[in-house]
């Protein structure tokens, strides 16, 4: 009797002190990340962006743009899904994500009317929950447009079809995770392109912490939780 009371103490001691560890703070049941986003939570991304870099992969330019991003989530519904606003000063994007937190739809802000608001939709996600990848232009600012999918974190290797077109072979997106006890580090690979993107995402964030987008073998952008 003794020895099972001292196995149950164990046990019960082991659960609590790895939860409060923090290390599966934000694990959803199902596999992925559950961010508990709650209307009104923000957090702000500092993005370094090389413009020429981008247009020539052979560039010898060392010029970059800085542009710091403001989110605020102005919705959240577990059943429905959730909205985050995305703006820098009068630049604002309305980005709608599944309730899995996978990213569904950017929308870009034009006015106001006296209907309401006036958004121009940028890109639409037309293959529901998975990554999120765009080659942007350059009239798009960097960054935004890549989201990993979270409900594929469960997974060491998942492969998404590019979009609704992706007939030819290899048109894929991959997406490799890697779990460690501080969060998941994520790489988003497209070949044609010749584009990756590597993630951290801590497990105690709502948002990635750190993002590297290489083009050509060369960084073109990179972005921080600020």
């Amino acid at each position: 009797m003794r020895y099972s009371t001292g196995i149950l103490i164990l046990v019960l001691l082991t659960i609590f002190l790895f939860s409060c560890s923090g290390y599966q703070s934000n694990v959803h049941s199902a596999g992925g990340l559950d961010l508990n986003w709650q209307v009104g939570d923000t957090w702000v991304v500092g993005v370094k962006f090389w413009p020429r870099r981008l247009a020539n992969p052979h560039s010898s330019s060392d010029s970059y743009v800085y542009k710091k991003w403001r989110y605020r989530v102005v919705k959240a519904d577990a059943k429905r899904g959730y909205r985050v606003e995305q703006y820098s000063g009068s630049d604002t994007y309305l980005l709608s994500f599944s309730p899995r937190y996978e990213l569904l739809e950017v929308r870009h802000f034009l006015q106001r009317v006296s209907s309401g608001v006036k958004y121009k939709t940028e890109k639409v996600n037309q293959l529901g929950d998975q990554a999120f990848f765009y080659l942007p232009s350059k009239s798009h600012p960097p960054l935004i447009w890549y989201h990993p999918s979270i409900y594929a974190l469960k997974d060491e290797m998942a492969r998404f079809n590019f979009d609704l077109r992706s007939s030819r072979g290899g048109d894929w997106v991959l997406q490799y995770s890697s779990p460690s006890r501080e969060g998941y580090k994520i790489t988003l690979l497209h070949e044609p392109s010749k584009s990756n993107i590597y993630f951290f995402w801590n497990l105690d964030k709502p948002w990635w912490e750190k993002v590297v987008w290489r083009c050509n073998k060369r960084v073109v952008a990179t972005a921080e939780l600020l």
